[in-house]
């Protein structure tokens, strides 16, 4: 966090602060102790009510809290991928067998009609799956006879 926090955007690192950074990923790498124990042989301890290198404005809490929002961010972010992903393969398998239940249907209607095209029988099914633009035959006829003027 000090490191990410030291970064200019602009411009260079001072000499202090990169002397800093270089000792204390020196005593990372080279010590078997953890990142936030070797910071604290460095930097000296923490006091409390502030939180060092962070400025008088950042408070342990309030780093705390920044965490705990990224971690449960990270968490539903994951489960709505996963939540996605679910539907998407439940979307699929719903596809997989409705093609099926048609392909059933249209069996049962040639077997019960032998007479009947292919083409009738697609258009049978457009018909009964209210697809607009089946080339099923309609019954009724326009009754509108325009004026004559």
């Amino acid at each position: 966090m000090f490191i990410e926090t030291r970064q200019p955007q602009k411009g260079k690192i001072d000499e202090e602060t990169e002397a800093a950074i270089f000792k204390l990923q020196d005593s990372i790498q080279n010590c078997s102790q953890p990142p936030d124990q070797a910071f604290q042989t460095l930097f000296g301890k923490e006091k409390p009510g502030r939180v060092p290198c962070f400025g008088r404005t950042a408070t342990p809490s309030m780093l705390r809290k920044n965490e705990e929002i990224a971690n449960i961010k990270k968490h539903y972010e994951g489960e709505m991928t996963s939540m996605k992903e679910r539907m998407e393969a439940y979307e699929s398998l719903t596809k997989k067998r409705m093609e099926a239940y048609e392909s059933l249907l249209k069996c049962v209607l040639v077997q019960q009609n032998p007479n009947l095209s292919e083409d009738d029988v697609d258009n049978m099914m457009g018909h009964a799956l209210g697809i607009a633009n089946s080339a099923a035959h309609h019954s009724s006829i326009s009754t509108h006879v325009p004026e004559k003027v």
